[in-house]
This record gives C-alpha cells, structure tokens and sequence, in this order.
C-alpha cells in the first residue's frame, strides 16, 4: 500500500490486493445512495464493521434495508470450496466460504473493505484479483451451506 492517511482522511493512493491502482472515486454525475453511505457512516453499522462475529451478510442485510429495498445483496462463492481470499479491516482473510455485500448496481458497498462506495467493476476486478482460482458472483445467495 502506498501513501498515509492524513487529516482522518483515506489515502487515495492505496491499492487494494488484486489491483494495480486505487479503487476509483465516486462518480459526482452518478452518486451513491446517500442513506446508504449514511448508514455505513452510523455507530451501528461502524459497530458491526468491526466486530468478526458479525457475518458479512447481516451488514449487507442492514444496508438493503437503509437504501428502502431498492437495489440488491450479492454473494461471492470460490471456485474451489472455502478457499475465498477476502480483504477486510486492512488484513487478508483466507479460506472463506463466501462473501456477501449490498449493491445499487453503480457501486458496491462493502465497509469492511472501504469506508466509501466501490464502483461495482473495480470492486469485481479486486475480488477476481484476491481469488485467481476462480469465483461466482451472482444474486442467487446461498450463504453457509
């Protein structure tokens, strides 16, 4: 990773595992839900972020509710059962069985990755990048099985 955050601010010069630049910035002609982000801004949310016994699926669950329904929670599955490389809290996770998050199409929210929405291909290169075995990303969620 390169660059320091100053000022409380995240430096816009990391490069997330699997890249080979920074995650772009939101689009200001295409902005993100803005009671989502709100909501990834809450003390509940925060909250969740960081606690690991909180499933990735009960924060993608919250954020669908807060964005009123509109939009959708995606799962990533490995190719290659519970061998998914994740990037959460500024460590890699390995070994996962799956991964979900919420998505208005645009962007990808996932906090424990970035306090800010992900375009949704940058966020697909990363995970794509991370698992270079191979993963489904889809809407037909399965979660633990």
């Amino acid at each position: 990773a390169k660059g320091t955050a100053t000022a409380g601010k995240v430096a816009d010069e990391f490069i997330p595992p699997g890249m080979e630049r920074p995650f772009r910035p939101v689009n200001p002609e295409f902005p993100p839900n803005k009671a989502v982000v709100d909501a990834m801004e809450s003390p509940r949310i925060k909250g969740m972020t960081a606690c690991d016994g909180t499933d990735c699926s009960e924060i993608a669950s919250k954020l669908l509710a807060a964005a009123g329904g509109k939009g959708k929670v995606i799962e990533v599955r490995p190719t290659q059962r519970s061998n998914l490389n994740l990037y959460e809290n500024g460590n890699e996770v390995p070994g996962q069985a799956y991964h979900q998050v919420y998505t208005d199409g645009r962007y990808v929210y996932d906090p424990r990755l970035s306090s800010q929405p992900i375009p949704k291909g940058d966020w697909e290169q990363h995970i794509k990048g991370m698992n270079p075995d191979g993963v489904t990303i889809s809407n037909k969620l399965q979660g633990l099985r």
